[in-house]
């Protein structure tokens, strides 16, 4: 079901905003678009937290979470899927990962 469409998939400096991957993954084959926001805490391990600082290899990265969504489509039959990894420093409150799945049902 899944193979012709390939997941959406964006590693960057700049905040995460989901509306464009809503836009564009809200198709009329599908009743139920999912989003997330991984969002910074001000606590982790007992301790405060003022900010992240989220680093990686870029290429890998999107390479991995690629194939991470390649299996959720496959396995959950997801119809879209795109995700937006944020890296670089990030203050409380920053989303540091965005995610919209769309279904059929």
């Amino acid at each position: 079901m899944t193979e012709d469409f390939a997941p959406r998939v964006l590693v960057t400096r700049d905040p995460v905003d989901i509306s464009e991957l809503v836009r564009d993954l809200t198709t009329p084959d599908c009743g139920a678009v999912l989003t997330f926001l991984g969002v910074v805490r001000d606590h982790a391990d007992g301790h405060d937290v003022e900010a992240i600082d989220y680093t990686c290899y870029e290429e890998m990265a999107a390479g991995e979470l690629e194939r991470v969504a390649r299996r959720a489509m496959a396995r959950y039959q997801v119809r879209n899927l795109g995700v937006i990894h944020r890296i670089g420093r990030l203050k409380v409150g920053e989303a540091s990962l965005g995610l919209v799945v769309a279904t059929p049902h």
